[in-house]
């Protein structure tokens, strides 16, 4: 029943209740004939409407990765701007030791902020994630050295899922699984050859409701290690990438989440217990789940693809959002000169405030692409100006239709467009289904 139908069925109820029971004596209600009423609707006129523009614009902003140049001494960010999950996408990527910015727009129908991601030896950034229209896993690859992305296509048919996590093995081979139906994937992607070289197929118990896997996954020499869930709980599942053999190691209890963490060239489980119960770390290792007891981990060091560059820097990103025109900055210093400042600060020597002056630099991003947002349910606030919930990227925002300006609050405040009540001088909204109720101060945005 649209909403408009069971308001109407709601004001009807309401006037036979107002009517009482004397109403409901006279026996049925009958509709009254109306002959004209045809001939009216005929030559009704018809509504004028006006469009008043649009309120406003925006875009995702959230997703961001930092890989490092291949001289190792400086650093890309890679922005991801998308209107919606499957795009459109562009990528802006940031060279820190250039400041130059090269514009790129993705592939349609690829949910880039789920994707899979790890650096390999080749000094590439390998980023994996399905196909709409095949439901099968797409390799992209990104490459510092031009700073540009590669599409490769389709490296596994029928591999999909909502997380599909990529790690790179001691091997130098990168590993990746996804879902399968009822239970989780696994595959090995070599990137000397530019193809899958073996695809391990379903691999781990059957989930009733279907399989996931966590945003993390573990590789060993010997072992690949996925954690696969949810329905009715979450396992650790090893396996051989020799032989293929799989085994449970770790169960957590019924619908809680247990994790994995990369620590290269092996990996980490964390599990959680009872109610009020700490959680249980294991290091994951040559096919066992050895309990934690120490920072020191089973197996000898090994340098990984990140060991080649300096540290990460410090990076800004609150002014990423494009304004009016479609241009952003992003701020960045070395992880040195964040010490150094930081080290003044604690001293009480800063001279000031200004980014420029603590050792920031900025990049200026341009062209960004932005889409206007669909209006969702509207709410008159008391002085005549117009709430809406907005969208993901838009957030919400306030129209006032004497000045036909639109007011952003802020974008992604978990606030979905379902139902907006205005009671007194301040407006309630209720959030995602079972999540809380917001209330908003008009005179306070």
């Amino acid at each position: 029943m649209s909403t408009s139908g069971a308001w109407r069925m709601a004001w009807c109820a309401a006037m036979i209740f107002a009517a009482g029971p004397a109403a409901a004596a006279e026996g049925p209600w009958r509709a009254a004939d109306q002959p004209e009423l045809k001939q009216a609707l005929e030559k009704a006129p018809v509504l004028k409407v006006e469009s008043l523009g649009e309120p406003a614009r925006g875009v995702n902003v959230w997703e961001r990765w930092l890989v490092p140049n291949p001289d190792g001494k400086t650093w890309d960010v890679l922005q991801i701007y998308f209107k919606e999950y499957y795009g459109p996408t562009w990528l802006h990527a940031v060279d820190l030791g250039t400041g130059q910015v090269k514009k790129q727009r993705l592939a349609d129908g690829h949910q880039f902020y789920l994707s899979g991601r790890a650096l390999g030896f080749d000094g590439k950034y390998y980023i994996a994630t399905p196909s709409r229209r095949t439901w099968s896993m797409d390799m992209f690859v990104y490459d510092p050295a031009t700073n540009t992305l590669e599409e490769r296509g389709e490296i596994v048919p029928g591999l999909g899922g909502e997380v599909r996590p990529l790690v790179v093995g001691p091997d130098g081979r990168i590993y990746g699984t996804g879902t399968r139906g009822n239970q989780v994937g696994l595959y090995i992607y070599d990137p000397k050859v530019g193809k899958v070289v073996k695809d391990f197929g379903p691999v781990g118990p059957r989930h009733p409701n279907g399989a996931w896997s966590r945003y993390v996954m573990g590789v060993d020499d010997t072992h690949a290690y996925i954690a696969s869930g949810m329905v009715p709980a979450w396992y650790l599942v090893a396996v051989n990438l020799e032989t293929g053999e799989e085994k449970v190691l770790l169960e957590s209890p019924t619908e809680r989440v247990m994790d994995i963490i990369e620590r290269f060239p092996g990996a980490l489980a964390r599990v959680p217990q009872g109610e009020g119960a700490p959680d249980k770390e294991y290091w994951l290792y040559h096919g066992e789940a050895i309990p934690r007891t120490s920072g020191t981990p089973p197996w000898p060091k090994k340098a990984s693809p990140w060991d080649k560059a300096v540290p990460k820097p410090e990076v800004y990103f609150d002014q990423i959002d494009p304004d009016a025109e479609g241009n952003a900055v992003l701020w960045y210093r070395s992880r040195d000169d964040a010490n150094a400042e930081k080290e003044k600060a604690s001293r009480g020597t800063a001279a000031n405030t200004k980014l420029e002056q603590l050792g920031w630099k900025s990049v200026r991003l341009e062209a960004i692409e932005t889409y206007p947002h669909r209006i969702s349910l509207l709410a008159l606030l008391p002085d005549g100006r117009l709430f809406s919930g907005g969208e993901d990227y838009v957030g919400s925002f306030i129209f006032d239709p004497r000045t036909g300006r639109a007011t952003l609050l802020g974008r992604n405040q978990g606030i979905a467009p379902y139902t907006h009540i205005v009671y007194g001088d301040k407006l309630y909204s209720s959030g995602y289904p079972g999540g809380p109720l917001y209330v908003f101060d008009p005179a306070r945005p």
